[in-house]
């Protein structure tokens, strides 16, 4: 039997519970916004990606871990791809009233367990109502060395992309 939804004022104290700390969140969910450290002589790194219910996933192919996984995984990339490291993670969660609890909950533990292996914490986000599937947005702040970034600008013809 699959548990009610969870309301927003509870979705929010659960994710602020089980999402990881780090040294470069100073203030994290919880205020109007969060405040990282960006290291010394370094460039902040900035990307964002959906993941669309029907479009990205499939909530009848995967399961809410590998989703979660997944969304996260995508704007990791991208801080990877430019030679930059993870600072903090934003997720904003659009949902269908009638989505479960536990589906969530699975949802939440497949992202943070990506987010504790990269050593990189969920530093805010904002939730939602969905009128139709879910949606999934990831925010990714990182850094770089400064002029370091490896900029698709300077890629090569027959480089990977």
């Amino acid at each position: 039997m699959e548990s009610l939804p969870l309301r927003e004022q509870s979705l929010i104290a659960r994710v602020r519970r089980a999402a990881p700390p780090n040294a470069a969140v100073l203030t994290g969910i919880g205020d109007d916004c969060a405040v990282l450290r960006v290291p010394r002589r370094h460039q902040l790194l900035v990307t964002t990606d959906f993941s669309l219910e029907n479009v990205h996933f499939r909530r009848d192919w995967h399961s809410p871990e590998v989703i979660g996984r997944r969304c996260l995984t995508r704007g990791l990339s991208d801080i990877a791809a430019m030679g930059g490291q993870p600072l903090a993670a934003f997720l904003s969660l659009a949902l269908p009233r009638t989505t479960p609890q536990t589906w969530v909950d699975r949802f939440l533990k497949g992202l943070l367990d990506l987010a504790r292996e990269c050593k990189v914490s969920l530093a805010g986000g904002d939730t939602a109502q969905s009128p139709a599937g879910i949606c999934a947005d990831i925010v990714v702040v990182g850094s770089v060395a400064n002029g370091t970034a490896i900029l698709r600008s300077g890629a090569r013809p027959g480089d990977q992309i």
